[in-house]
């Protein structure tokens, strides 16, 4: 689970069919963001998840006991393959605070004029292919 020490109490999990995928430390941040994340780097925490082929996912947030906030609103990012495909804004109002039940975001939604409704894209991951390959092609340009 995704904890930035700054911000105790919250807790970010990717999940599919409600199980927590297994995460993996993101180390080469700061390379990948440039500048950006020297100025970001308390405020931002990145990991990789263990992806599964062409399953619907859902990013899920919590707002433990321990949680103490210190504005009137949290606004959340969330990047996938380095494009940001989700922001979410959460009051941190008395309500909010009195019931810290999950938020499941599972995907981004679209709005069609037409239809005057809101259409609701899944995350999904994307098909793995894998393949094995005789010999050794590492050095080869």
């Amino acid at each position: 689970m995704a904890i930035l020490p700054a911000l105790q109490g919250i807790e970010v999990t990717v999940q599919v069919d409600n199980q927590p995928l297994r995460e993996y430390a993101d180390d080469d941040v700061n390379e990948t963001l440039g500048t950006e994340a020297a100025l970001l780097a308390d405020k931002t925490v990145s990991k990789y998840v263990e992806s599964v082929t062409d399953a619907e996912f859902t990013v899920d947030l919590v707002l433990a006991e321990q949680f103490q906030p210190s504005s009137p609103s949290l606004t959340f990012d969330i990047f996938m393959d380095g494009k940001c495909v989700l922001g979410k804004v959460l009051m941190t109002t008395e309500e909010t605070l009195r019931n810290r039940q999950t938020r499941k975001m599972p995907g981004t939604t679209t709005w069609d004029p037409h239809t005057k409704e809101g259409q609701l894209h899944h995350f999904r991951f994307a098909n793995i292919n894998t393949s094995r390959l005789r010999g050794c092609y590492r050095n080869r340009i």
